[in-house]
């Protein structure tokens, strides 16, 4: 996909037929540097993952306990997505696109060489994400180019949208949906969750409540023979 607009944008420059000229140059000289080819393959990767997500979420079929699941699953393969080995094997993967296309990747200027410290206010913490200053290597001027992306790209964007997701969806949310979720299957053990949380606002009787999922229970089994579970 790249290529093709890489391109479509040459042809649009090699034309010059209008205005637009000096934009496309401008687009063109970004897409083919170096670190945009890094953060496109790190992109292309994150949403792929989203895209599993956003489909289970928009399914006619989804249900919260299915949702609960995926959501679960998406975090954790978020988690074990942000390791060096499997940076390792996107940078090789990327290093062949480049040399493919006669694409070079640099690392940018960095006018600053003092190394960052950590806040002194976030000492005493235990740090459930990367801070810039843990961003620095000892021998931050020799890094590699790889070490620079990695720390630099790949690790900073999957921190950020781990951190996102833990506080959009916290556990007690996703303790509810799943009890909500057996709730609709007239579970009741497994649904006290949701029914202990609502019963005093709703002057609930739980032992009456209790019974009438049971009756109704059996009855959707009697009546469609349905299997208890």
């Amino acid at each position: 996909m790249l290529c093709f607009f890489i391109t479509l944008l040459k042809e649009e420059i090699e034309n010059n037929n209008n205005k637009d000229v000096n934009e496309a140059i401008g687009i063109l000289t970004n897409m083919q540097k170096g670190i945009f080819v890094v953060h496109l393959f790190i992109l292309q990767k994150v949403f792929t993952m989203i895209n599993i997500l956003s489909n289970q979420l928009q399914s006619k079929t989804a249900t919260l306990g299915n949702a609960v699941n995926v959501i679960k699953s998406v975090i954790k393969s978020f988690e074990d997505l942000r390791n060096p080995v499997v940076f390792s094997q996107m940078w090789k993967e990327i290093l062949q696109f480049c040399e493919n296309h006669n694409l070079t990747i640099e690392k940018p200027f960095q006018s600053c060489k003092r190394k960052s410290l950590q806040a002194k206010s976030l000492s005493s913490f235990v740090m459930s994400t990367i801070t810039s200053a843990q961003y620095n290597t000892p021998e931050e001027l020799e890094e590699s180019k790889e070490d620079y992306f990695r720390y630099h790209a790949y690790f900073p964007i999957l921190d950020c949208i781990i951190e996102n997701m833990n506080k959009r969806v916290t556990l007690e949310s996703l303790e509810m949906a799943t009890s909500i979720d057996n709730f609709f299957k007239l579970d009741f053990e497994l649904s006290t969750y949701f029914i202990d949380h609502y019963k005093d606002l709703l002057s609930i009787s739980v032992d009456l409540l209790k019974a009438e999922m049971i009756v109704a229970k059996n009855v959707i089994i009697k009546t469609y023979g349905l299997q208890k579970n």
